[in-house]
């Protein structure tokens, strides 16, 4: 009995040794591959355990993407009016600069094409944002049980800029969208951590204004109509990540998906 525990005890003491001469050789590998390639930097991992700076939440972070592919018709000052097909895809960051607030800013790529001629206005170029969300009013529904929510009015403003290059040079436009949504959210009484059902789900809709502007080296164009309304859905598949779709119609439809995680 005795023997066996010994003998144990020496394969597992032998089998550490092997695998900490396997480490400093693999350690030694890199080493020597990051000395031979002149264009390797240095590896990012740290020894060290501690940081300069020590974030003890992140609840008041979001992060995520948005995709839009939708047609609007544009006026332009020398050739009348068409109609243009814009897509883009943009990562998102919002920060929580009050509980009722939150501040967000988006960054991609465009591209966008006449869709009477398949003309395109220029390679794909780049997008981004700066925008407000806030809640402007709530009142939770307790009765019928079944529906118990939150029925809520909120506002979103933002500020989009895209640009694109062509054979012809450079071309930029501007979008400013303004919209009231109100919105129900029905949300399942569960821990953060339960992942067996859907969490929540919430639907919205409300009056938008979207105003577009921008310039190509031989025109310059704005929208043929500024009104319209929005609408969607979102669905909260744990306490804080949700997927979402939205329409929105002015002249013609637009659609877009998103995700959100909110740590």
């Amino acid at each position: 009995m005795m023997k066996n525990i010994f003998e144990t005890s020496a394969f597992v003491e032998k089998g550490t040794k092997v695998m900490k001469k396997l480490f400093a050789a693999a350690l030694a590998s890199l080493c020597l591959a990051s000395l031979l390639n002149t264009q390797a930097g240095t590896l990012p991992p740290s020894i060290a355990r501690d940081s300069l700076f020590v974030s003890e939440t992140l609840d008041w972070l979001s992060i995520g993407f948005n995709y839009e592919d939708g047609k609007r018709s544009i006026k332009s000052d020398s050739f009348g009016s068409y109609q243009a097909k814009i897509q883009s895809y943009a990562a998102y960051l919002g920060v929580d600069a009050l509980e009722w607030l939150t501040l967000f800013a988006t960054v991609g790529s465009s591209k966008a094409q006449l869709s009477s001629s398949q003309i395109e206005l220029g390679d794909t170029g780049t997008k981004w944002s700066l925008g407000i969300t806030a809640n402007l009013w709530h009142h939770d529904i307790q009765d019928p049980d079944a529906l118990s929510g939150r029925l809520a009015i909120k506002t979103t403003f933002e500020f989009s800029k895209y640009a694109t290059t062509d054979t012809s040079g450079d071309g930029n436009w501007s979008d400013v969208t303004f919209s009231v949504p109100v919105s129900y959210e029905i949300s399942r009484d569960a821990p953060q951590n339960d992942t067996s059902d859907i969490f929540g789900i919430m639907i919205y809709a409300g009056p938008a204004v979207s105003m577009i502007s921008g310039s190509l080296p031989s025109d310059s164009f704005s929208q043929d109509q500024s009104f319209g309304g929005m609408g969607g859905l979102d669905l909260y598949l744990f306490h804080n990540l949700s997927i979402g779709v939205y329409v929105e119609y002015f002249d013609d439809y637009n659609v877009g998906f998103n995700m959100r995680f909110h740590f």
